[in-house]
Formats: C-alpha cells, sequence, structure tokens
C-alpha cells in the first residue's frame, strides 16, 4: 500500500482541493512552472524507480505535456518513505506546494 504526495508551484484554491482535482485528473487550477518539470527531472534521477508511479503519466492516452510542468503526483510505498526526506528538500528548493497525505490539515 502506498501514499499519494502531490507537488506544484502555484494555483487556485486550498492544498486539499487542487490535490482533489489532481486525483479526478483536473489540473486546471495549476499554473506552470518550469520549477515543476525541473523537480521532476531531479526525481527521477535521484529515484529512478519512480517511473512506474509518478503522474502525469506520459503514456496515458489523455496526456497534455502542459501538465508536466503543472503538477507531480508520486505514490510512494511505506518501505520508501525514509527517501522522502530528500525529496521534501527538493520541493523546498523548488518553492513548491506540497500535499502530504500524514501531516495535511487543509
Amino acid at each position: 500500500m502506498g501514499l499519494d504526495y502531490a507537488f506544484w508551484k502555484s494555483g487556485q484554491g486550498t492544498v486539499r482541493e487542487i490535490y482533489e482535482d489532481l486525483g479526478d485528473g483536473i489540473s486546471a487550477r495549476l499554473e506552470p512552472s518550469s520549477d515543476v518539470l525541473e523537480f521532476r527531472e531531479f526525481l527521477l534521477d535521484y529515484w529512478p524507480d519512480l517511473e512506474e508511479s509518478i503522474e502525469p503519466f506520459e503514456s496515458d492516452p489523455d496526456f497534455d505535456p502542459e501538465d508536466l510542468k503543472k503538477y507531480v503526483v508520486v505514490n510512494i510505498h511505506a518501505n520508501d518513505v525514509a527517501k522522502m526526506d530528500r525529496v521534501w528538500q527538493l520541493a523546498e528548493q523548488y518553492q513548491l506546494v506540497a500535499y502530504d497525505p500524514l501531516h495535511t490539515s487543509q
């Protein structure tokens, strides 16, 4: 079992509203940013195994390339949670908003 963590640069709405939209495949509230794309690239360099569980999925038939600049959602399994410290550091470096299902009250 895993947890979904989401990251984006800016958008309209609360963290929870944006996260719920992303769960429904909706990214319209979000603004594109090259920081999000760079974060995704660094994340995959650091943790190549995420390729199978990172969204947006480039293989999705409804894939919109612009979404690569809007958000990143990763599904992290319990045995990989220790790697999240580095992910948080990267997110802070890029000044991204994060949805953490274990620590979100918004």
